[in-house]
């Protein structure tokens, strides 16, 4: 029997599925902007990385056009 996540996703990982969303992205199509794997993006999501490179979170925020204080909540 499988077992489901039972971790709260970080404000980050909130606020890059909801700025994803809103521009209608895919996990998928945000990867590729980004230059990530998807899994990577996955895992961020469903908040199996608890601390993503500070990289990774440039990348995002390019991809999706903001700043890395936006995507991590702390503006």
């Amino acid at each position: 029997m499988a077992t489901k996540n039972l971790r709260t996703p970080s404000p980050l990982a909130l606020n890059v599925i909801a700025k994803r969303k809103a521009k209608g992205l895919t996990r998928t199509q945000l990867a590729g902007l980004a230059g990530i794997q998807e899994n990577t993006l996955g895992k961020l999501e469903r908040g199996d990385i608890l601390a993503p490179n500070l990289d990774t979170i440039a990348s995002l925020a390019r991809a999706l056009g903001c700043t890395i204080d936006e995507l991590r909540g702390t503006l």
